[in-house]
């Protein structure tokens, strides 16, 4: 992850967390399918966002690897389905 990546995913996970705190409310914490809930789903849907945003294959493949490795490592199914279908898309779209 680049500092700039670092720089925006630690604003928007404070910014997320701050809010949820304030009001009480949930985010993305319903394990759907039973393989799903050690990474936060706030934390994945910013990976996604970051996939997306990629500029070159090798920026993505990067990404994908890191993003990929760490939900793996922490056995999140889900977490691994979403992270392969926003890196194939982009990848898709950069071919």
């Amino acid at each position: 992850m680049t500092r700039t990546h670092a720089t925006a995913a630690s604003d928007s996970y404070a910014k997320r967390y701050l809010v949820k705190d304030i009001f009480n409310i949930a985010i993305g914490e319903d394990d759907l399918d039973g393989n799903a809930g050690t990474i936060d789903q706030g934390q994945v849907q910013e990976w996604t966002e970051f996939l997306g945003n990629a500029s070159t294959i090798t920026e993505l493949q990067k990404m994908y690897k890191e993003y990929y490795t760490l939900a793996a490592e922490k056995n999140d199914v889900l977490a691994m389905k979403q992270i392969m279908r926003a890196y194939q898309a982009k990848k898709k779209e950069l071919k």
